[in-house]
């Protein structure tokens, strides 16, 4: 699994690279050291892909 936070400009600020198992997995992800604003979440395994919005306050 590949895991990364980006700005709204493209600078990537955590990625994490892990190895999961088959089936649901989850993943805590600490963002307080994040300024505020709003980012982008990049989540690829395998050839599946998620993306979201999120905003830091």
């Amino acid at each position: 699994m590949h895991l990364s936070i980006c700005d709204m400009i493209g600078v990537e600020h955590i990625r994490i690279f892990e190895s999961g198992s088959k089936g649901e997995n989850s993943r805590e992800v600490d963002v307080s050291a994040l300024p505020a604003g709003t980012y982008l979440l990049q989540v690829q395994a395998g050839a599946q892909k998620f993306r979201q919005k999120f905003v830091k306050n």
